[in-house]
């Protein structure tokens, strides 16, 4: 067990890509994007995966995954227009956090996916101004690994709800495909957390059946009250019956170890999307997602679940208008749906690890079915995005992971009502 953590240790930063499932309009001007602020590196972070998360102290708070003191990542404040950017507090021991922050009773809560008493990732809250930054639990191969998934706050149960990448069933067959898995043991947990007594529980631990390796956190149904509403909704990056990825459900009624139910397989033909890595998101009942990879051009797609949970694809991304969606889709309140693309677009970047070319863009997609570009990346305006978006004030706020003056990532702005 413990050459299992040492060698998980090492390999959590090292989330690289083998294939075209792992991790790792085209005429819109780039003048779309306004920088609100560069990255320089070591001094106040490098290399953001994680979605903005707006306080209600009007500041946007942020976490890198490299730079800082200890090049083990960040945690930053800014206001909206781009001043008063503060490193609130330096990550160490090889944090590498990929999860957003969130808000609950006043302070940030947030995991990282090293570190901790076994360096397979934590559970912290810190202040707004970074002080009483507190290490809630310390996760192990046994009860779970490497957290890359969002805490999601339950107003059913007033419990936090996560996900892990790794561990949980020793016996269970990580995908060869898998980023940075190595020899490590464990296709993902599913747990929860109660910020009331710090009580921490595994309650699931994936065996391949219904689907293995969770990158992103939970969502729900946005027609019934959260209130009333027991169930959770998360996809996972591989497994389920074809063996790229599935949608799944979750009773927080369930008992310890009792399985997940099994609502939709991907890859069920060549052109079905493949390793869906974030959650869907629902409007008036309808699920909308995006998966990183298959559709016609194995570079992803958008897919639809209707109602009645059958699937449905709705758009297929090609490198020139886009390619490689990471993160999850928006609903702003315009009404239509915002995300990104990791790379593609007409901006030129070179090859990427995937032997792809353009920088990413920004992409607006309407419920009616209607895809257009509104951003494209290049390079000096940031580049390879793989956070999502976030609204405030009628405009459009991200993070890149590279670009920018000295390439280690921006935040910008999109006024996206024009």
């Amino acid at each position: 067990m413990l050459n299992k953590i040492m060698h998980l240790s090492l390999l959590l930063g090292l989330i690289v890509v083998t294939n075209s499932c792992t991790i790792g309009s085209s005429t819109v001007p780039n003048n779309n994007i306004k920088i609100v602020y560069n990255f320089a590196g070591n001094s106040n972070g490098s290399d953001q995966w994680a979605n903005l998360t707006l306080g209600s102290d009007g500041f946007l708070y942020g976490i890198t995954s490299r730079g800082g003191r200890n090049n083990s990542g960040v945690i930053y404040k800014i206001l909206p227009s781009g001043n008063n950017y503060q490193v609130i507090f330096d990550l160490n021991n090889n944090s590498n956090t990929f999860a957003s922050l969130i808000e609950y009773n006043n302070q940030l809560f947030g995991v990282t996916q090293g570190a901790g008493s076994n360096n397979v990732g934590t559970i912290f809250k810190i202040n707004f101004d970074g002080s009483n930054y507190n290490l809630l639990h310390s996760f192990s191969i046994a009860t779970g690994a490497a957290p890359t998934a969002n805490l999601y706050w339950s107003k059913y149960n007033n419990k936090f709800y996560g996900t892990t990448k790794f561990g949980g069933n020793e016996s269970c067959p990580l995908n060869p495909e898998s980023s940075g898995s190595g020899n490590i043991a464990g296709c993902g947990t599913i747990y929860s957390f109660d910020p009331s007594n710090n009580n921490f529980s595994m309650l699931y631990a994936f065996d391949g059946t219904v689907g293995s390796e969770p990158f992103f956190g939970f969502t729900q149904l946005d027609t019934i009250p959260a209130e009333s509403n027991p169930i959770l909704y998360a996809t996972l990056g591989f497994g389920g019956a074809n063996g790229f990825g599935s949608l799944i459900s979750w009773n927080m009624n369930n008992e310890n170890n009792e399985s997940p139910n099994l609502v939709d397989s991907f890859g069920n033909n060549n052109y079905d999307g493949q390793c869906p890595w974030p959650a869907p998101t629902f409007v008036n009942g309808i699920a909308y997602g995006s998966t990183w990879a298959g559709g016609t051009s194995n570079v992803g797609t958008i897919y639809r679940f209707d109602d009645a949970f059958t699937e449905n694809i709705q758009f297929n991304f090609i490198t020139q208008t886009g390619s490689r969606p990471y993160s999850g889709l928006l609903l702003a309140s315009d009404g239509n749906l915002y995300g990104t693309t990791y790379d593609g677009g007409t901006g030129d970047c070179g090859p990427d690890q995937y032997q792809a070319s353009g920088c990413g863009t920004v992409f607006k997609y309407t419920p009616g079915g209607q895809y257009s570009v509104i951003a494209n990346f290049n390079g000096n305006n940031g580049s390879y995005p793989r956070a999502g978006l976030i609204e405030v004030d009628g405009k459009l706020f991200g993070v890149t992971t590279q670009g920018g003056p000295a390439n280690n990532g921006v935040i910008y702005q999109i006024n996206f009502t024009n």
